[in-house]
């Protein structure tokens, strides 16, 4: 409950949304429903239509530029 830590994670919560938005359509929803909602690869196929492959490359695409994003913001660089 100390007041400096709750504005710093609120800050990165910030700089994690802001990072989603930044993804591609694709990788957004996969994202989402693999981390927000709990959805299994199984289930975001038939929620979706993407293919299993398109799913998994989805979200290990999204988690990478996601970082990229997310290290770039901490360093204080420019987004894209």
């Amino acid at each position: 409950s100390d007041p400096a830590h709750l504005q710093e994670k609120e800050k990165h919560i910030n700089h994690l949304e802001q990072a989603i938005e930044q993804l591609n359509p694709g990788q957004k929803i996969c994202i989402h429903l693999f981390y927000m909602e709990n959805k299994s690869y199984t289930e975001i196929v038939s929620l979706t239509g993407f293919s299993n492959n398109d799913v998994k490359s989805h979200i290990q695409n999204g988690k990478r530029n996601l970082k990229l994003t997310l290290e770039a913001r901490m360093n204080g660089q420019e987004d894209k």
